[in-house]
């Protein structure tokens, strides 16, 4: 059992496993291993926080350095999506407000559905919900890839500016049920307003971002906020 869980511990080792990919782990220790311990194996490995169980067939290897995120584990709960809207704000430090739940984007073909219709998974880790966007919008191909995705994250995570622009779109949308806008406390300093500029032309919704600017510029402006802001630095 030591060795088994040492084969977990550390980098470049497996970080979401399949019932599949645990099998193979077990069986280099116990090779003529029966299905019954097999399964027993498993749940020695989570009794002692070697791997914790994500849902039916779908683990999490705690032991894995750097810690696995539960932004990780979406590409396995919902392949082809990518993780945007406030979860992706929240990772830059855009937004200060974390939750529990991870949102994602997934493409979908315009058949049936309505753009922000969320489906929602829920797990051992936390939920997911799943907004659903025109399929050539989500991974907005034709953009540089550095524009819409992180580029040190090892599954799919929308920039703050795409997130954003996901954010905007699907809460301006006329069949939308997705009805909110971006929050006006956002830290907008932090984003690069030529990379929101050329993502939300792409998606044709410059008209949404320039009224949502205006707005916020009279949020910032107003006396409240700025009571508030000259109290956050001391004033």
């Amino acid at each position: 059992m030591i060795k088994m869980s040492r084969s977990l511990r550390g980098p470049m080792k497996p970080r979401v496993l399949t019932t599949v990919a645990l099998y193979e782990v077990v069986a280099k220790h116990f090779p003529n291993i029966k299905i019954s311990s097999f399964y027993e194996r498993i749940g020695d490995l989570v009794a002692i926080g070697d791997i914790k169980r994500v849902y039916k067939g779908l683990y999490i290897n705690t032991q894995a350095i750097p810690k696995v995120t539960a932004g990780e584990v979406a590409k396995e709960i919902a392949p082809g999506s990518v993780v945007s809207l406030h979860s992706a704000l929240s990772q830059a430090g855009v937004i200060n407000n974390p939750s529990r739940v991870v949102t994602l984007v997934i493409p979908v073909n315009p058949r049936g559905w309505k753009q922000g219709d969320r489906s929602e998974i829920v797990t051992d880790i936390g939920d997911y919900w799943l907004f659903r966007m025109p399929e050539r919008f989500v991974h907005c191909s034709g953009l540089a890839d550095s524009d819409v995705f992180v580029q040190t994250t090892n599954y799919p995570l929308a920039t703050a500016e795409k997130a954003f622009a996901d954010w905007l779109y699907m809460g301006t949308g006329r069949s939308s049920r997705f009805s909110t806008l971006p929050p006006l406390d956002i830290e907008l300093e932090k984003m690069s307003i030529q990379r929101m500029r050329r993502i939300v032309k792409f998606m044709g919704i410059e008209h949404a971002l320039d009224d949502w600017l205006t707005v916020k510029k009279e949020y910032d402006n107003s006396e409240n906020v700025r009571m508030n802001m000259s109290a956050d630095m001391g004033y």
